[in-house]
């Protein structure tokens, strides 16, 4: 009787002798050594309730449009950063040419010339003469060796004959520095570098990459996504940022393989893969002397030139001559060569580039500006471009 009482009671209660959950029999139990030691007023902390009215939600993530560039993406025309063990990273710690000092004290040491007069040389001024002109399947160009610009001290020069009619020419300067030319029998350049006093060496031209492929080079009409104004940029005073951005830029299109030097000075469509800038310079009548009053349009780039080679020591550069039409085909070859060397040594002896990274190619009246066979300032001009992307086949 008394057991049945207790039973209705503990029914009454809640029936609290129902076994739990088999989940929470399974559970194992704290031991005390494990069980969260409480202080003694943490009894009288309420727990937050959770607001099970308004359930907690990831914020949503905001789509970026497809027009919107990552920010780990870079600009399809911007160039990429050195890395370590990158061609060139030791000679652009090492080179006893980097000059680290900031720009306006850089050129407060420059020697200014005087504006009366013409740029003055340590070298003779160009010259006509020993500028070769080729006739070969159509096209007429002309060929110069560019050697004398790395000084008129032949005591320092050294050649050497190699097999298949090749030539090895090396140029020992002051300071430890050598620059090696080999060249093959038509006097077309094949590879060069620069070799410091240590040792090391920096590639600048190298054209056993290139494919050996006869072939005429075939393109594609060339099509631009940036303003007209960017892909031809004028080397004036007021413009250095564009022509900082121009010359630092990869090539507008991709590039297919590496090319010789000797492919990228024929053929425009090829050249016409990197940005350039046009340089409008005023030489005196008849001759490849630039007059001083042009110094400042050749400081735009050779500050440009030379902050690009203080941190890339193997970036070439090709300057072209250009003409305007009066006179003959073959005279103004030679004489937009001319100009394109002058333009070379004076960016070397007032600015401090390294000729070997200089190579000059004229071109005549072959690529008018404007179109007119009459005289025309705009047509009387430089053209500067950086062609490192081209002999490395876009690396």
């Amino acid at each position: 009787m008394r057991q049945a009482e207790e039973r209705k009671k503990r029914q009454q209660q809640g029936n609290t002798d129902r076994k739990p959950p088999r989940a929470e029999r399974d559970r194992p139990r704290e031991t005390p050594a494990e069980r969260p030691r409480q202080r003694p007023d943490d009894h009288n902390k309420a727990e937050p309730k959770p607001n099970r009215e308004t359930p907690r939600t990831e914020r949503p993530r905001r789509d970026r449009p497809e027009t919107e560039r990552p920010r780990t993406e870079r600009r399809p025309d911007a160039r990429p950063r050195p890395r370590p063990g990158d061609r060139g990273d030791d000679a652009r710690r090492n080179d006893p040419r980097r000059d680290d000092r900031p720009r306006a004290e850089r050129r407060r040491e420059r020697p200014r010339p005087d504006r009366g007069g013409e740029l003055e040389f340590s070298l003779p001024i160009p010259g006509l003469d020993g500028r070769v002109i080729i006739r070969k399947d159509g096209d007429i160009t002309v060929r110069s060796r560019d050697d004398d610009r790395f000084g008129r001290d032949r005591a320092n020069r050294t050649v050497q004959k190699l097999s298949n009619g090749r030539t090895r020419v090396v140029v020992q300067r002051p300071n430890g520095v050598s620059v090696i030319t080999v060249r093959d029998r038509d006097g077309e350049i094949v590879r060069r570098i620069r070799r410091m006093p240590d040792g090391r060496e920096v590639v600048l031209i190298d054209n056993t990459r290139a494919r050996r492929d006869h072939r005429p080079l075939d393109f594609r009409p060339l099509y631009l996504d940036i303003p007209r104004d960017r892909y031809i940029v004028e080397g004036d005073i007021g413009r250095r940022p564009l022509v900082k951005e121009a010359l630092r830029a990869r090539p507008v299109e991709p590039v297919e393989r590496p090319y010789s030097l000797s492919e990228i000075r024929r053929n425009e469509r090829l050249r016409a893969k990197m940005r350039r800038v046009d340089l409008s310079l005023t030489f005196a009548f008849n001759s490849a002397a630039i007059p001083a009053t042009q110094y400042d349009r050749l400081e735009v780039i050779g500050d440009t030139i030379a902050d690009e080679i203080r941190d890339n020591p193997s970036d070439v550069f090709l300057i072209e001559g250009h003409t305007d039409a009066p006179g003959s085909y073959d005279y103004n070859l030679r004489l937009s060569d001319a100009r394109a060397e002058s333009v070379a040594i004076a960016l070397t002896e007032y600015f401090g580039i390294p000729p070997e990274n200089l190579v000059t190619q004229g071109y005549g009246e072959a690529y008018l500006k404007i179109d007119t066979l009459e005289r025309e300032p705009l047509n009387r001009r430089v053209t500067v471009r950086r062609i490192t992307p081209l002999l490395d086949g876009g690396r």
